[in-house]
């Protein structure tokens, strides 16, 4: 169920949901049927959806009532709305693991790298490329901007030419348009 006002967040809904949870049906609804929680955000001026399991043929006919009980939920319904929503606003926040024309077919090797290894080869980046990589404490250890080529290698040392320690890396590759996409990559000594 939307309004007009939320119809870009039931648009990012339907595009999270073809994404992670592919099976799933949307049945939008535009009117304000029922009194349910998205309704106090939609009198107070906020974009809100409401995502529940009625498809038009069939209503949850324990709503609200004393037999409203857990063996009456569809809980495998329910965790694929969660994910849907979950995914919704990782999606708005610019946090997503979904694909991203340009930078779904990126490569890290080896991984993990080991000693003896040249470094991490990332591969198939796009034009103008950036990538990034930070250590678990969220610390920039590397970064290289307007990469050309569709490849480059980081020789595992940080920003001051130092090798790196032993551990779990997240890498951010971004593209000339301010998509991007993370992964991890390992380095063992």
């Amino acid at each position: 169920m939307y309004n007009e006002p939320s119809e870009g967040l039931l648009e990012a809904f339907t595009e999270a949901a073809a994404i992670y949870s592919p099976t799933m049906e949307i049945y939008p609804v535009t009117d304000r049927l029922g009194g349910s929680d998205h309704m106090s955000f939609w009198d107070n001026g906020y974009r809100a959806i409401l995502a529940v399991e009625h498809d038009n043929s069939e209503f949850y006919p324990w709503y609200h009532t004393i037999d409203d009980l857990p063996e009456h939920l569809h809980f495998d319904y329910g965790a694929e709305v969660v994910r849907c929503v979950a995914a919704t606003a990782a999606c708005l926040a610019g946090i997503s693991d979904g694909p991203v024309p340009g930078l779904t077919d990126i490569i890290a090797y080896p991984n993990p790298a080991r000693p003896g290894d040249a470094g991490i080869t990332f591969v198939n980046l796009p034009d103008n490329a950036s990538l990034a990589l930070f250590n678990v404490a969220g610390e920039r250890v590397f970064e290289r901007a307007e990469i050309t080529g569709n490849e480059t290698v980081w020789t595992l040392v940080n920003k001051s030419g130092n090798p790196v320690a032993s551990g779990i890396y997240i890498y951010r590759v971004t593209d000339g348009e301010a998509n991007y996409v993370t992964g991890k990559v390992a380095v063992i000594k």
